[in-house]
């Protein structure tokens, strides 16, 4: 999966409630509405892991450096 389609998933996922912050995994267990638009963070950004996986954490562009993950190259 390339970085900007892992944006566009994980801006999906936001958008279908998918992925919930107040959650401490993030991740909800509950069924989805899909018939429903939730609010999607702006700005998500790109950080690179120790892997080299995408990660796509909201927050500004320096979300990536405070948790010691690499900003992905431009």
């Amino acid at each position: 999966m390339s970085i900007d389609d892992a944006l566009a998933a994980c801006s999906d996922l936001w958008a279908q409630h998918a992925l919930d912050a107040s959650i401490e995994s993030g991740v909800r267990s509950d069924p989805v509405d899909r018939t429903f638009s939730y609010p999607v963070p702006d700005p998500l950004t790109v950080c690179v892991m120790s892997d080299g996986m995408a990660a796509v954490i909201p927050g500004a562009s320096d979300v990536c450096g405070r948790l010691g993950l690499a900003e992905r190259a431009k």
